[in-house]
C-alpha cells in the first residue's frame, strides 16, 4: 500500500502530507526550489523521471501504473466513525501490530511480507469527522483478519465530541 501511495505522490495525486514531506526531503538534496519542485510533482516530470530510472536498471515501468490492480487484497473494508467529533488519537503503535498481524511485517527477518495489506486513508489527528465518515480503509486477507484490524484500529483511535 505504501508503494502505491509512492506512485500517487509521484504521479502529482498523493496524500498531503507524504507531498509535503517528499518535498520536504527533496529540498534537502536538490538544487532546485520547492516551487520548482512543485510543479514537477504536478506536471507529471517527477513521475517520467522515476519511471526512466526504472527502465535504466531493466525494471518494466508498465506495471507500475496498474500496481494496485496487480496486488489487491481480496478483502477491503471502510470503516466508519462511530461518532461525530474530532480525532484527537490515531496510536501509530497499534497500527503497526494490527499491520504486523495482517502480514504487512515481520516479526522475524525470514517472515513473508504481504504486500496488499495493512491500512489506507487513515483519517488524522485534528480530523474533524461526521458520524459514518471513513476514518480508514482495511486491506485483509479474509474477513476474520478484516474483523481483528478492524477492532484493532478502533481501538488505537480517539475522537472527541
Amino acid at each position: 500500500l505504501e508503494v502505491q501511495e509512492a506512485i500517487d505522490t509521484l504521479k502529482g495525486r498523493g496524500p498531503e502530507d507524504l507531498v509535503l514531506i517528499t518535498l520536504d526531503l527533496a529540498e534537502e538534496v536538490a538544487t532546485a526550489p520547492r516551487e520548482q519542485l512543485e510543479q514537477w510533482l504536478n506536471d507529471g516530470t517527477a513521475w517520467a523521471k522515476f519511471v526512466a530510472l526504472v527502465e535504466a536498471q531493466g525494471g518494466d515501468a508498465t506495471c507500475l501504473d496498474r500496481y494496485a490492480s496487480v496486488h489487491p487484497a481480496p478483502v477491503i473494508r471502510e470503516v466508519a466513525a462511530e461518532q461525530s467529533g474530532t480525532v484527537t488519537r490515531l496510536d501509530a503503535g497499534l497500527i503497526g501490530f494490527a499491520s504486523l498481524e495482517l502480514g504487512a511485517g515481520r516479526s522475524r527477518a525470514e517472515d513473508a511480507v504481504d504486500v496488499a495489506v495493512g491500512f489506507s486513508r487513515l483519517a488524522k489527528c485534528g480530523d474533524r469527522l461526521i458520524e459514518g465518515q471513513p476514518v480508514g480503509m482495511i486491506h485483509a486477507r479474509s474477513e476474520s483478519d478484516a474483523d481483528l484490524a478492524e477492532r484493532r484500529m478502533r481501538e488505537a483511535l480517539t475522537i472527541r465530541a
